[in-house]
């Protein structure tokens, strides 16, 4: 039985020359060798089938804690930059995971009636930054993204940064846009619903 050196493990079992092949896809090992493998290099089979993403969210949740809350979100329409969307987002802590839920109510033309549209997502807090994603429901809904920073030392309640996402119109392009998030009051969000005001197109604010 040979034992060779392979990323800083010792491989019982195989030649190096054997193993190598492994590596560059030109051999299989069997099933047995496999796992025998795979227990020397201290990986269970549940760790190789593991979800990847499944430490991303929330990051550093301490850092993240002093951001939980309801904002305003005011981001630039798509179809007239010059303008401005405004929705509501709420991100909430439960069970050690902050999940984020975005509410938008868009007029339908000219007329007073409005389609709502809700996002549910998670929050992280990694490399200095705020990261959300999050989905409308359903098996064709794409992904947004908010990455967001707050400026050093700023003592404002502004979080700023960059949203990239799917355009509503046809073709769905992918777009990004520049975005604010400006903490509010529960009870200011609740008003403005009542008001059925979540969302509007406005001029952006300065």
């Amino acid at each position: 039985m040979s034992t060779a050196p392979v990323g800083g493990c010792r491989l019982q079992g195989d030649r190096h020359q054997q193993f190598a092949k492994y590596l560059n896809g030109r051999s299989m090992p069997s099933p047995n060798n496999l796992r025998r493998h795979t227990t020397q290099l201290a990986k269970t089979e549940a760790d190789r089938r593991r979800d990847p993403l499944i430490d991303v969210f929330p990051g550093d949740l301490q850092r993240l804690r002093p951001f939980l809350g309801s904002y305003q979100v005011f981001f630039r329409a798509p179809v007239d930059p010059t303008k401005a969307i405004i929705n509501v987002a709420f991100l909430d802590e439960r069970n050690g995971t902050v999940y984020s839920r975005v509410v938008e109510a868009l007029s339908e033309g000219k007329s007073s009636t409005r389609r709502w549209t809700r996002c549910d997502g998670k929050a992280a807090f990694r490399a200095g930054q705020i990261f959300v994603v999050d989905s409308k429901r359903g098996p064709d809904a794409p992904l947004s993204l908010y990455i967001l920073n707050k400026p050093h030392r700023d003592k404002s309640k502004l979080l700023f940064g960059t949203m990239p996402y799917l355009t509503p119109l046809s073709g769905r392009e992918p777009t990004s846009s520049p975005f604010l998030w400006k903490r509010a009051k529960t009870t200011t969000l609740s008003e403005s619903c009542s008001r059925k005001a979540v969302s509007s197109t406005c001029k952006a604010p300065e």
